[in-house]
C-alpha cells in the first residue's frame, strides 16, 4: 500500500501567509465600512462656553452614528417612564416634523433677540443648528438631519 506524499515544508508557510493576508483584508474592509458609516452619518457637536473667571469651554464632537446604534439597541420598554410620559403625547407632531425635515431649504426656523437672551434655530446644509446665548453661557448644538429624523421617529412610536 502506498503512503500519501508529505506536504513540502514550503507549502505550510505559504498557507499561513495566505490566511494572514485574508484576515488583514477582512479587518481592513471592516474598518473601511465602519468609517464610511460614520462619515455618512456625520458628526453631532455640542459646544458649551461660559464667560468669566470661573467659566470655561467644553466641546464634544461625536459620530452621529452612535445615536442610531443607541436607538436600535435601547428597547422601548427600557425607556424611563418619565421620558415616555413627557414625549409620548407629541408622537404625531414628531412624525410630522420628521416628514418635513428633508424638504426644508436652508432657513432660519426660530430667531429670538431679547435684551438678555438670543436663540437661533436654523437648517444649515444637512444639519439643524441650535444656538442659545445669554449673559451666563452659550450653547451651540449641531445635529445631522438624519440623526434628528431617527430620534423623531422613535418619539413618534412611543406609547404611554
Amino acid at each position: 500500500m502506498q503512503r500519501p506524499p508529505r506536504m513540502r515544508p514550503i507549502l505550510l508557510p505559504a498557507v499561513m501567509v495566505l490566511l494572514l493576508a485574508v484576515m488583514v483584508l477582512l479587518l481592513a474592509a471592516s474598518l473601511a465600512w465602519a468609517g464610511a458609516t460614520v462619515a455618512r452619518a456625520g458628526t453631532l457637536s455640542v459646544e458649551i462656553s461660559a464667560p468669566g473667571p470661573h467659566g470655561g469651554r467644553v466641546r464634544l464632537v461625536l459620530p452621529a452614528g452612535i445615536v442610531d446604534v443607541a436607538l436600535a439597541m435601547l428597547p422601548g420598554r427600557l425607556m424611563p417612564d418619565q421620558a415616555r410620559e413627557t414625549f409620548a403625547p407629541y408622537g404625531a407632531l414628531a412624525g410630522l416634523l420628521a416628514d418635513s425635515l428633508p424638504r426644508l431649504p436652508e432657513v432660519v426656523l426660530v430667531s429670538v433677540d431679547a435684551p438678555r437672551h438670543k436663540v437661533r434655530v436654523a437648517q444649515e446644509g444637512s444639519c439643524l443648528v441650535i444656538q442659545i446665548v445669554d449673559h451666563e453661557q452659550s450653547v451651540h448644538l449641531r445635529i445631522p438631519r438624519r440623526t434628528l429624523e431617527a430620534v423623531l421617529r422613535r418619539v413618534e412610536r412611543m406609547k404611554t
